[in-house]
């Protein structure tokens, strides 16, 4: 796709896109996550210092 001759401004703005693309899919599925799971801020809390929360 990128040997056809586009300049590095191009790519650098196809790359930008499909970042975003990839963003957006990703945050869609972290809030369906979310929605599933009812996190609350205290689960977030514990995520990041209790190292048996997942187990």
């Amino acid at each position: 796709m990128f040997n056809h001759g586009i300049s590095d401004a191009q790519t650098y703005e196809l790359r930008k896109i499909l970042l975003a693309y990839f963003d957006a899919e990703l945050r869609k599925e972290l809030e369906k996550v979310q929605n599933e799971k009812q996190y609350t801020q205290d689960d977030y809390d514990r995520m990041l210092t209790d190292d048996n929360f997942f187990k």
